[in-house]
């Protein structure tokens, strides 16, 4: 199954580290320009300002993801067929119709678009704390390899943001896994909730320099 591992081991960091790439740029390039102090002193409320750099760069994020995967999936099977996807006995000894396959990998990639914003949140939320990018890029880099070092209790697997690599792995016995990665999609979405709050209250009370 050559998409899916793939997927797995680029899940573990790659993605994570090109989803800090991205959102790391979003306030600190306005930092460096020094146009963050036209932000801050126009009519819209900082508050304001934060979410829509949040949704902007979120929704062209996933706009780039999306494709980006659609084009891999497409070079590999030109490559390698239908093999890319499934075995002779389907995933995992299961048989799925084509639509059905295309609605597996519709559904992982939702769930993984969520995994890598939370990513982005929490590098949101650092980056208006800390105003150089070089740090926040390491700083973000840090948090995820901790989170990924430190063992979490098994009862807490199930509540983390950083689990990108259980969602990948679901994709193999999809059936089985399918409400275990909704679990963990809905306690993301928590997770980005409470990273925009304290990012955008650190927005609000950061000093720009």
């Amino acid at each position: 199954m050559l998409y899916h591992e793939i997927l797995n081991f680029n899940t573990y960091l790659t993605f994570p580290f090109l989803a800090i790439l991205y959102y790391s740029a979003i306030l600190s390039s306005e930092y460096t320009k020094g146009t963050i102090n036209f932000l801050v002193t126009s009519v819209y409320s900082r508050e304001s300002i934060f979410f829509a750099k949040f949704i902007i760069s979120t929704t062209s994020f996933s706009l780039i993801f999306i494709p980006a995967n659609i084009f891999l999936l497409l070079y590999l099977y030109l490559i390698h067929g239908s093999g890319v996807i499934y075995s002779n006995s389907g995933i995992n000894g299961t048989f799925y119709y084509w639509y059905e396959f295309i609605g597996i990998i519709t559904v992982t990639q939702v769930f993984l678009i969520i995994h890598f914003i939370a990513i982005g949140a929490i590098t949101l939320l650092i980056n208006c704390a800390i105003q150089n990018r070089i740090k926040v890029i390491l700083c973000s880099f840090s948090v995820i390899i901790l989170f990924k070092i430190v063992k979490v209790p098994s009862f807490l697997e199930n509540y983390t943001f950083f689990n990108g690599n259980t969602v990948t792995t679901g994709f193999i016995d999809f059936q089985r896994s399918f409400f275990t990665n909704l679990q963990i999609t809905f306690s993301t979405l928590a997770f980005i909730l409470l990273f925009c709050l304290v990012g955008n209250l650190v927005f609000k009370t950061k000093k720009i320099v």
